[in-house]
């Protein structure tokens, strides 16, 4: 009877150990972001609001998303992972179609990032782009503003969640 007592705390003590390990990873990894950006256009037209921009990363995992509020510009994108994403390719779809960007972004934490994207042709694009920097320069700034908001913010979350979990422990 006393060798069955002690094979019961087996499960529990194994559930306890897998816990401490889950959670050690958990903290190990913080995850960090990468604040994003720009105007979108799609086909030679700035895009509606509501249009759908995704950040992936190469092996198809998403970092983020955000729909436009505005006609042709996001912001408030934050393209989150883990650190050992440093330096990898930030790639887009917008409405779930792949897209481009007029200059190659990179994820960078704790970075703003202007990241144009389009889709259709390139000079068409770049024209658009070029149009809304020279015209809308201040507005921006405001984006620029919002994203580092937001990213902040997220970072404030993250942490406070971690703390939370951390005291549960």
């Amino acid at each position: 009877m006393r060798g069955y007592g002690k094979l019961s705390h087996k499960p529990v003590a194994i559930g306890f150990l897998a816990l401490l390990l889950i959670a050690t990873q958990v903290m190990a990894f913080p995850h960090y972001s990468t604040e994003l950006f720009g105007v979108v256009i799609i086909n030679g037209s700035y895009a509606p609001p509501d249009t759908l921009v995704t950040a992936y990363f190469g092996d198809g995992s998403v970092c983020g998303e955000v729909k436009l509020t505005t006609t042709g510009l996001y912001t408030g994108l934050s393209c989150v992972a883990s650190q050992k994403r440093l330096g990898e390719l930030v790639y887009f779809r917008v409405n779930l179609e792949k897209a481009q960007t007029l200059t190659e972004v990179r994820f960078s934490p704790g970075r703003v990032q202007k990241a144009d994207i389009f889709t259709g042709d390139f000079h068409t694009a770049a024209t658009l782009v070029s149009r809304v920097s020279t015209r809308e320069s201040a507005r921006g700034d405001l984006l620029g503003i919002v994203a580092i908001a937001s990213g902040l913010l997220l970072l404030l979350d993250s942490t406070y969640l971690a703390l939370k979990w951390k005291r549960k422990s």
